[in-house]
């Protein structure tokens, strides 16, 4: 990832949606190094193993690989299967490539790139700016999709000003135009999860369908989101809609830093790219950007200071920490990038743990 080319990144965005793999595995079961079969410095890549060795390196590699899939681990996933293929005949390489796992890390290969380029997109134009929030936004010639970005400078540590993202249970308690609580659509984890989020305007139901999946940097100290609507509905056994309710196709990407002068503080940069549904004038979909875009930004300043609150539901699940989620972000705090947020900051992102 980041400036070199792994194994599957060449024709990431080509792949088809797969189906959410949720189950976490414990952090002592991951392995940190190859297995022995894969170990760069014992096996030479010039020297190509007999087609018994082959079958067992390529099975293991997948293993090594889905151990680090489950816990969103994409680039050490990349690198394993990357290390493998240096090794097998190309015959042996092409089954590995048709497995499910080297698909799926092809895809998440794609998702991570898609919301990097999202948020370093160029054509922004600036609509407003005050008390720390910044609104640009992108015009549609077609004038079919409205896309804005936001930049947010929050007063609260990221383990804190995330948490209203990653609690999705707890969305409802700030977004009161919520008509029901979040509903979490198979087990997931925080690094990669999948739920549905409903609206009532007036007779119709509005049904937003979001898979998140998230990227941590803990060389550059950042933490990178991608959300959209297209994913494996039926796997999940998604509720079906009734006549009256919309889902609207939706994509976005955030991205997370700790404030480059060592204050607590966090930026928070936020991109969402929406269709109208139908053709609208310029100015419709710039008013239409602005009330989304403004209401959503007061939502996360909203959340991030009631996850602040000693005792408040946030705090209580950031303190139990149960899945080790908020200890990771803690170290990201840690690393603290000197860099101020720029599009040209995502370029130093390699994505290394």
């Amino acid at each position: 990832m980041g400036q070199t080319t792994g194994c599957c990144q060449a024709t990431a965005e080509a792949q088809p949606v797969e189906q959410l793999e949720p189950v976490v595995a414990p952090q002592d079961q991951l392995t940190h190094g190859f297995v022995d079969i894969l170990n760069k410095d014992e096996v030479s890549t010039n020297t190509l193993p007999a087609k018994a060795d082959e079958e067992n390196l390529t099975k293991r590699a997948l293993e090594e690989a889905e151990r680090h899939l489950r816990d969103f681990n994409l680039d050490r996933a990349d690198e394993v299967l990357g290390t493998a293929l240096e090794q097998l005949s190309e015959a042996s390489a092409e089954r590995l490539r048709s497995a499910e796992t080297f698909r799926r890390v092809q895809r998440h290969l794609g998702q991570y790139e898609l919301a990097k380029d999202m948020l370093a997109s160029d054509d922004f134009e600036l609509l407003w700016q005050q008390d720390g929030t910044r609104m640009e936004v992108k015009r549609d010639p077609c004038c079919r999709v409205f896309e804005y970005r936001l930049v947010i400078d929050l007063e609260q540590p990221l383990s804190q000003a995330v948490s209203h993202f990653e609690e999705v249970d707890l969305i409802h308690k700030v977004q009161k135009q919520l008509c029901q609580p979040v509903e979490t659509l198979g087990s997931g984890s925080p690094w990669h999860k999948a739920y549905m989020m409903c609206f009532s305007i007036a007779v119709l139901r509005i049904e937003v369908l979001h898979e998140l999946f998230r990227y941590r940097d803990k060389t550059n100290g950042v933490l990178l989101e991608g959300v959209c609507t297209e994913f494996d509905h039926t796997a999940l056994n998604v509720p079906a809609k009734s006549w009256r309710a919309m889902r609207p196709w939706n994509i976005a990407a955030n991205l997370w830093k700790p404030h480059e002068d060592g204050s607590g503080r966090t930026t928070f940069i936020h991109v969402s790219r929406a269709e109208a549904g139908m053709t609208l004038a310029s100015w419709m979909l710039d008013t239409a950007a602005y009330f989304v875009a403004r209401g959503f930004a007061a939502d996360v300043r909203k959340a991030a200071a009631e996850a602040s609150v000693p005792g408040s539901p946030w705090m209580e699940r950031i303190n139990a920490d149960k899945d080790g989620f908020y200890a990771e972000l803690r170290e990201i705090e840690k690393v603290r990038s000197t860099v101020p947020w720029d599009k040209r900051a995502l370029a130093a992102c390699t994505l290394r743990w």
